[in-house]
C-alpha cells in the first residue's frame, strides 16, 4: 500500500477497505474479528464502512 502523498482521510479509507478485504480473504466473520480484537461487532462493521472513525486521531500522527 503506497501511502506517499495521501491525505489522512484517504489513508483511513484504504485501511478500512483493507480490513474488510483481509477479513474476507481469511474467511472470517465480523464476529470472528471482533472476538480476536476484543471489540464489538458493531465496531468492526463501522470500521469497515469508514463510519465513526476519528480520521485525525487514527492516522494524523503519521503525517507529522
Amino acid at each position: 500500500m503506497d501511502l506517499k502523498f495521501r491525505k489522512p482521510e484517504e489513508v483511513v479509507t484504504l485501511l478500512c477497505e483493507r480490513l474488510r478485504k483481509e477479513r474476507l480473504y481469511l474467511e472470517m466473520t465480523q464476529a470472528d474479528v471482533a472476538a480476536r480484537a476484543g471489540i464489538g461487532v458493531n465496531t468492526v462493521s463501522n470500521l469497515e464502512a469508514g463510519r465513526n472513525v476519528n480520521r485525525t486521531g487514527f492516522v494524523g500522527d503519521f503525517f507529522i
